[in-house]
């Protein structure tokens, strides 16, 4: 649908700004400067349909507290219970979708769909990937952030497994040099 929109969207500017015109200046595409600059409006105004898949717990998201609650810290049971796989997609405006906002935003809505609170995924480039590393923002603590860690870092290792080019998780890294990323 959305390639037949854009089609239909392009030739409509190409019409309306007068190509075929023998009087018109063109470059050696064949187009004018105003048609070039209306054709690159309409494929950024053009939608993009993102699929992402993640995993959560089947029981819901209270579930976290059956492996983390403070008397027991069980990640990789938590881990484990990541069994229900969830795929959907979304409209994305605004050209190409990058592979790293594919990454952040399957944590993202991954984490909304668990019933993480707070997401620490709603932060811009919460994940960074470089050379096979997924770098994960640094997190300032809070009175039951071990708890929260507990589920938190397996549930996203998990949801990261799906991206081939990402070998390992690091959550260690400062927040200087986390920036230069």
């Amino acid at each position: 649908m959305q390639k037949i929109f854009l089609a239909v969207a392009v030739v409509s500017v190409l019409i309306f700004t007068g190509f075929g015109c023998a009087n018109t200046a063109r470059d050696s595409s064949g187009m004018t400067a105003e048609q070039k600059k209306a054709v690159a409006t309409a494929k950024l105004d053009a939608s993009v349909d993102v699929n992402i898949s993640y995993f959560v717990s089947p029981n819901g998201p209270d579930d976290k507290l059956k492996y983390c609650n403070g008397a027991d810290m069980d990640s990789a049971g938590y881990k484990n219970s990541l069994t229900k796989m969830v795929t959907s997609s979304f409209g994305y405006f605004g050209g190409n979708f990058s592979r790293s906002a594919l990454i952040n935003e399957t944590i993202r809505r991954a984490a909304i769909e668990a019933g993480f609170s707070p997401n620490l995924a709603d932060t811009v480039g919460y994940i960074k990937v470089a050379s096979g590393t997924a770098y994960i923002k640094p997190t300032d603590g809070w009175a039951g952030v071990s708890i929260y860690l507990c589920t938190w870092q397996p549930f996203v290792e998990k949801n990261l497994e799906q991206f081939t080019e990402i070998k390992k998780v690091d959550w260690s890294i400062s927040q200087e040099d986390f920036n230069k990323i």
